[in-house]
């Protein structure tokens, strides 16, 4: 994970933000409990380092991340 080191978003967004996009902007138990919970499944840590993961997390967030950022459609 890269971390972020722009301007202050809020706690939720960073989270979501974090979870699409592999980048930490959160507390890494905060992405961790998400990620769970978007996934509705346990994540063993070393997981993490998968890009199955990171697609899988991708798919099963990106509403909540078209709703941060904006859906161009």
């Amino acid at each position: 994970m890269k971390t972020y080191t722009g301007d202050p978003i809020n706690h939720d967004a960073a989270v979501v933000l974090s979870a699409y996009t592999g980048i930490a902007m959160a507390p890494f138990g905060d992405i961790h409990e998400y990620a769970e919970r978007m996934l509705g499944r346990a994540i063993l840590t070393h997981e993490f380092a998968s890009e199955a993961l990171w697609e899988e997390l991708r798919a099963a967030t990106k509403d909540d991340f078209l709703a941060v950022v904006g859906d161009p459609r």
